[in-house]
């Protein structure tokens, strides 16, 4: 409690950054759980939890609406916002084109090869694989980074 009230004392200057402080702070206060498995105990902390994809997918569905947020807001911004007056590229006609069509099974196939490729990969989300050199990505950092490849066109 004292920390916190030193946070809510900061000048004007530092007061942007006193929220982020003041959860951090409360975040240390926070009571963890502790999950037993056969060889060995886990302390979890269940804000930090909500962060991260996990070792077995369990935050699957937050990480594709996100996704998917991301990518619906980028969609509407070249719909409706960025030169709503410009013709559409991608016509009916274009769609049925035989080099379209051979382009998008292209796409198709090639991610359905890479994905296969990536199951023989090193599994960096497993916690006995991370050890001491590897360590899992936020959920936060994955969609702003898919976000920010759609609107920067850096891909």
């Amino acid at each position: 409690d004292e920390e916190v009230s030193r946070v809510e004392n900061f000048p004007p200057a530092r007061k942007k950054f006193s929220s982020i402080v003041k959860k951090v702070i409360m975040a240390k206060q926070m009571t963890t759980t502790t999950v037993l498995d056969q060889e060995d105990s886990q302390e979890i902390w269940p804000a930090t939890a909500a962060w991260f994809l996990g070792p077995k997918a369990e935050n699957l569905d937050l990480l594709q609406a996100l996704v998917n947020k991301a990518i619906e807001e980028h969609a509407e911004f070249r719909k409706y916002r960025y030169f709503p007056l410009d013709p559409e590229y991608v016509t009916e006609n274009i769609e049925k084109h035989p080099a379209f069509v051979e382009a998008t099974e292209d796409l198709r196939n090639n991610l359905d090869l890479l994905c296969g490729r990536l199951k023989n990969s090193v599994p960096f989300s497993n916690f006995r694989s991370q050890g001491h050199m590897l360590w899992d990505t936020t959920i936060a950092s994955n969609v702003g980074s898919r976000g920010r490849q759609r609107h920067t066109g850096d891909r």
